[in-house]
């Protein structure tokens, strides 16, 4: 049996799990809390497949109009802020996932070896690696590891 994707509209994913229109969805532990997904999905796959970032977005004239010691100074802060966004998130992804295992969710650790390759054998790597050039993804592959 193949699987289909499909999309539906968040505030329409809970009716469409519970009648099984569909039969999963792809998103992150804090949104299946605050849609209830967990009261209509038995199971839970890590596959990690996919990586979802808070993204800090400015105005790179107004951003350059700023002193350098002002910028460096946010740079810093920038970034170690980004650092207790992520340990705080695999906090809460932690104690979410107790609070589902406890209402009967189950959880499956996923080979991601064959997600690779598939991607691999897409170009979707190599499409990547193209389109955001070698320093994002040396940095990329610094923590995922070689993917191309």
């Amino acid at each position: 049996m193949k699987a289909g994707a499909q999309r539906i509209p968040v505030g329409e994913l809970y009716t469409a799990l519970q009648t099984k229109v569909v039969d999963g969805q792809e998103n992150a532990l804090p949104l299946v809390k605050s849609n209830k997904l967990y009261e209509v999905q038995k199971y839970c796959s890590y596959t990690s497949h996919v990586w979802d970032c808070f993204t800090l977005v400015g105005n790179k004239r107004n951003w350059n109009a700023l002193p350098e010691d002002l910028r460096q100074l946010a740079t810093q802060i920038f970034d170690a802020n980004a650092l207790k966004q992520r340990e705080a998130h695999a906090v809460l992804n932690k104690s979410l996932e107790a609070k589902f295992k406890s209402s009967g969710m189950q959880f499956n650790l996923v080979d991601a070896k064959p997600f690779r390759e598939a991607l691999q054998k897409a170009n979707y790597y190599n499409d990547g690696q193209k389109k955001f050039g070698p320093k994002a993804w040396a940095l990329l592959e610094k923590y995922s590891g070689k993917l191309a």
